[in-house]
């Protein structure tokens, strides 16, 4: 947890390949990070078990 404040704090110089690793743990995770056309940037929580379509 120390770690991520650091690089979330920019105390840290943070190779590319340690954020690609924390990138993917959190993607595995269910976390998808998202750009929109306007410019806004953000997180979204994909949920666990998502709802089934009723048949």
């Amino acid at each position: 947890m120390s770690a991520l404040l650091r690089m979330e704090g920019a105390l840290a110089d943070s190779r590319s390949s340690t954020l690609n690793k924390v990138v993917k743990a959190l993607s595995l995770a269910g976390i998808e990070f998202v750009t929109r056309d306007d410019g806004a940037i953000g997180v979204i929580l994909k949920a666990q078990n998502p709802p089934q379509a009723p048949q």
